[in-house]
């Protein structure tokens, strides 16, 4: 049975445990991406301690849209939201290399240029959503403690993260593995 399409804004939540500091809870709120819930989703920007801005490497259109994802964090998000760059649907290229319309080096460029970590995944067989999730966290903790050093005052283990799909575009097995 293949997954529903995302409507608006679905929201999972887990406790994942991090290589240094413990466990951290996610808020993970995966956006629809079209223009008509724009209004419904930016709400749900303020106080994201992370973002994952997903494309489709068959769909140039869709990496496209990076830009406009990563300029929304900018203006509405925490202001050291962590953001990763994730190419997805690596899969199919397992069948014919030829359907990537997005190159490694041109979405590494983009990464570098914006200082966003890039990832390439697979939704469908999980392949790296894992190791995505978990160092967002990582990173996200980190940071919180770099802010705390000087304070009394605990670190803060909950962590909410916008996943920014591609638009007009269904994710298969959202969070595969992870939620």
């Amino acid at each position: 049975m293949a997954p529903s399409p995302t409507i608006a804004i679905e929201f999972a939540t887990k406790i994942i445990q991090i290589k240094e500091g413990g466990y951290i809870k996610a808020q993970i709120w995966d956006s629809a991406g079209q223009e008509r819930y724009k209004a419904i989703v930016a709400g749900h920007y303020r106080r994201a301690a992370g973002a994952l801005i997903v494309y489709d490497v068959t769909k140039k259109s869709t990496f496209e849209h990076a830009t406009n994802w990563l300029k929304n964090i900018k203006e509405m998000a925490e202001k050291n939201c962590i953001t990763y760059l994730i190419g997805n649907k690596i899969d199919l290229l397992d069948y014919n290399e030829n359907n990537r319309e997005v190159s490694i080096e041109e979405a590494q460029r983009y990464a570098k240029e914006n200082e966003l970590k890039f990832y390439e995944t697979s939704a469908y067989n999980n392949m790296r959503i894992n190791d995505c999730f978990e160092d967002l966290l990582q990173e996200i903790y980190n940071e919180r403690r770099k802010i705390k050093a000087n304070s009394n005052e605990p670190i803060d283990k909950n962590a909410k993260i916008l996943y920014l799909n591609k638009p007009n575009e269904e994710t298969e097995n959202k969070f595969a593995g992870c939620c």
